[in-house]
């Protein structure tokens, strides 16, 4: 658990000794509580107790309760039973099987200086690249977009109906926080953006701004989740009915702007090119499984969230995966020992093409043995990953000497994981 998931736990305790919400909860199915209130008995920001945008986000309380919550206006929040925990929608877990759809700009960018064409930091940055290269009026298959909204603004006044419950409740005023509408003659579009590729995220970042955006037009809308990360942008299209939790993914595309969707890897060449370095067993074998979001630590350390909780704020972790995360990066001699970017942490996020970051991980697995050793296991069965057994993966962990007898299986999964990240993202030549 990680400090703001403690603070959270504490102060949603503190508000329930102190107000006996959850009686009313159980007669009632929801609680109307007044901002001043949970400051009062919680001893915390109102707007800090109520932000869960993640499942891992929730306080223990509400896990054990079932319970979610949403604003209804600038001073008042409602609490509600929420057993299929419809707030939040589960997005796929890996990246399909088919290769990213590589989106060529018809128009040379490179003029524009101040538009970030390598890593994308923020979800801002992620939004405005898809926008400038013509990305987003591509996949919505329209004219040029113009951006409209951006920010934090009043909801206005509109009803909700909460999962579950035949009561309508009215939102009027809350605050809204919206990463971008687009809108042009035919069509508004809206954006939620995220760094990396989420897991889950709290559907209210989406069904709020859409509400209010209902009460202004009658246009066509439609409704983006945009994660990000390692150049490669992935598109969930949502449908989201009127009733609050009731929504439908479209489709989820993944693209790559003016790149190949694989970086070519002569191997043979590589091997000869890149020495064998001894592992460093100060340093645990990794089991951090998405190698993207490694490379997302690394350029969120370059931006200043080197702490375990500012981690877990950006991504959405809980404590012990920020530190899994933080440790592969150290494996992979891109994060030193005291949490700082090396030189080839450096070189690997100021790389402004996916390819040349691509290349450069590659690089640094065939320079550790267990890695190496897969990879060229992997060549010997013809790049068919289903052929890699467990038990050879298993094999080839056990070599290290720190790994005790019971761990090795399971941080097979991570040499698997690294592989199919590989295979995704690389096309091998001999």
């Amino acid at each position: 658990m990680n400090l703001e998931q403690s603070k959270q736990n504490i102060a949603w305790n503190l508000f329930a000794e102190r107000s006996d919400f959850l009686r009313y909860l159980e007669r009632d199915g929801y609680f109307v509580v007044r901002a001043d209130n949970l400051k009062k008995f919680g001893e915390r920001e109102p707007r800090l107790m109520a932000k869960l945008d993640t499942i891992n986000s929730r306080p223990r309380i509400f896990n054990d309760h079932q319970l979610n919550i949403l604003p209804l206006d600038r001073g008042s929040y409602v609490i509600f039973k929420d057993p299929e925990n419809k707030s939040y929608f589960s997005l796929p877990s890996q990246r399909k099987k088919s290769d990213p759809i590589e989106f060529t700009c018809k128009e040379d960018l490179s003029y524009l200086e101040t538009l970030n064409r390598g890593l994308c930091s923020t979800e801002s940055e992620v939004i405005d690249l898809a926008h400038v290269s013509m990305l987003l009026s591509h996949i919505c298959e329209t004219g040029p977009l113009r951006l409209t909204r951006r920010g934090r603004f009043g909801s206005g006044r509109v009803a909700l109906a909460l999962p579950g419950d035949s009561r309508i409740h009215q939102i009027e005023k809350a605050q809204i926080e919206v990463d971008a509408v687009f809108e042009n003659a035919d069509l508004v579009v809206l954006i939620e953006a995220k760094n990396g590729f989420p897991s889950d995220f709290q559907i209210r970042q989406l069904y709020y701004p859409l509400s209010w955006i209902r009460t202004k037009t009658k246009k066509s809308v439609r409704s983006f989740l945009i994660g990000y990360s390692n150049g490669e942008f992935q598109f969930s299209e949502f449908k989201l009915e009127k009733t609050f939790g009731d929504l439908k993914l479209i489709s989820q595309k993944y693209f790559v702007i003016s790149e190949p969707a694989k970086t070519h890897v002569r191997l043979s060449a590589m091997l000869s090119s890149t020495s064998e370095n001894q592992d460093d067993y100060n340093v645990p074998f990794p089991q951090a499984n998405d190698l993207n979001k490694v490379i997302d630590t690394v350029y969120a350390i370059r931006e200043g969230l080197e702490t375990d909780d500012l981690l877990c704020a950006k991504f959405g972790f809980v404590s012990r995966q920020a530190g899994y995360y933080k440790n592969a990066g150290r494996y992979l001699g891109l994060i030193d020992d005291d949490w700082r970017i090396t030189r080839v942490g450096v070189q690997l996020v100021g790389e402004t093409r996916r390819d040349a970051r691509n290349e450069l991980i590659v690089r640094q697995l065939l320079s550790r043995p267990i890695f190496r050793a897969a990879i060229c296991k992997l060549r010997d069965l013809q790049y068919d990953l289903d052929k890699f057994s467990t038990k050879d993966l298993v094999e080839l962990v056990a070599q290290r000497p720190d790994i005790g007898a019971s761990t090795p299986t399971r941080r097979s999964s991570t040499v698997r994981a690294w592989m199919k990240w590989l295979m995704q993202n690389c096309q091998f030549h001999n």
